[in-house]
């Protein structure tokens, strides 16, 4: 995990790269295919790509998100007992983001591609099972 005590270990959630296709978009085709890495190294944009977003159309690939390590991680609470829901936005190129919002709660984990906007934003929804949390809900009556 990320925190020994508290923590989200995306990189055992999925088996990488996560890849979502069919999703509606502004291409040739009218369609892309995305491809998710939480390390960014298993696109096929390349290294240092988090979401690579690919024309159903042909072999063209974007990088909607950029490196790992220069994603801001934003949250509900300072207190992570409080926490249940966080955002992890991955700036690319330009003007284009990819944002992953990420909910702890039951079900199996799962991310959906909400296609792009016409500001080049690329938003995508993660459930995380509650139970891989360490202290999921813990104080919040859950």
């Amino acid at each position: 995990g990320i925190n020994a005590e508290y923590g989200i270990d995306l990189a055992n959630m999925f088996a990488y790269p996560v890849v979502m296709s069919q999703i509606p978009g502004n291409s040739p085709s009218g369609y892309y295919t995305y491809y998710y890495d939480c390390a960014g190294h298993r696109t096929p944009c390349g290294p240092g790509v988090a979401v690579c977003q690919r024309d159903m159309s042909g072999p063209v690939t974007y990088a909607a998100g950029g490196a790992a390590e220069k994603a801001l991680w934003f949250t509900n609470s300072f207190n992570p007992v409080g926490v249940s829901f966080l955002k992890i936005s991955y700036p690319s190129t330009f003007l284009r983001q990819a944002t992953v919002t990420v909910s702890l709660g039951s079900g199996p984990a799962k991310l959906v591609a909400h296609g792009e906007q016409v500001t080049e934003q690329y938003d995508f929804s993660m459930n995380v099972p509650c139970q891989d949390y360490v202290k999921c809900g813990e104080g919040e009556g859950e």
